[in-house]
């Protein structure tokens, strides 16, 4: 019989022992048969380290990595508000790759962002996708040249009203935003399923 492990959000910031994470529930992990879990931070060392000016869900590359490998994660979602940026997006893409779980849901450009992830075992597929309908309404979603997150609905009422005020249309009314506390573009979901 399969055995799923779906997690919600893990967060690895501060995390300097891969073990400690995943200490209490390690054995049911091993035993599962797949595992997908939520990614609620990069896997990224910004320049200059962590700062008030340079702030977000960043964790150590190297033991939140090495947590993912230890847990015997297969896949992860990363399309969520805290992985923005290019650099922390293609970073924690690269460290993913290169410890070999999958992920969806952000990537190099809009292909790689809205990617599935496909695991088989005994010879069924599980397949997985993520999508946000929280994110920013500038430079985060992906697009098809640059790297972001995979949304739920490609323009929100916010991101339009933005870019009309930015291209100097009068009718489009930008929010009030600091760089510490923008607004975030909610969309209203909806989704066709196809068989």
């Amino acid at each position: 019989m399969a055995t799923l492990i779906l997690t919600g959000d893990l967060n690895f910031m501060g995390v300097t022992d891969p073990t400690v994470p995943f200490r209490k529930t390690i054995a049911d992990f091993k035993a599962a048969t797949v595992r997908f879990s939520n990614m609620e931070c990069c896997l990224y060392a910004p320049p200059g380290g962590h700062t008030w000016d340079n702030e977000g869900f960043f964790a150590a590359p190297g033991p939140a990595g090495d947590a993912l490998k230890y847990a015997g994660i297969d896949a992860v979602g990363i399309a969520n508000n805290v992985n923005y940026g290019e650099a922390a997006i293609t970073s924690s893409v690269a460290r993913l790759d290169e410890i070999g779980v999958k992920h969806t849901g952000a990537g190099a450009n809009r292909a790689a962002a809205y990617a599935p992830v496909i695991i088989e075992r005994d010879g069924v597929r599980y397949g997985f996708l993520q999508r946000t309908s929280v994110y920013w309404p500038t430079n985060h979603e992906a697009t098809t040249h640059t790297a972001g997150v995979a949304t739920v609905k490609r323009q929100s009422r916010l991101s339009v009203a933005f870019a009309q005020n930015a291209a100097g249309n009068s009718a489009g009314k930008s929010p009030r935003h600091s760089a510490r506390n923008s607004h975030l573009a909610r969309c209203q979901a909806s989704a066709t399923i196809q068989g």
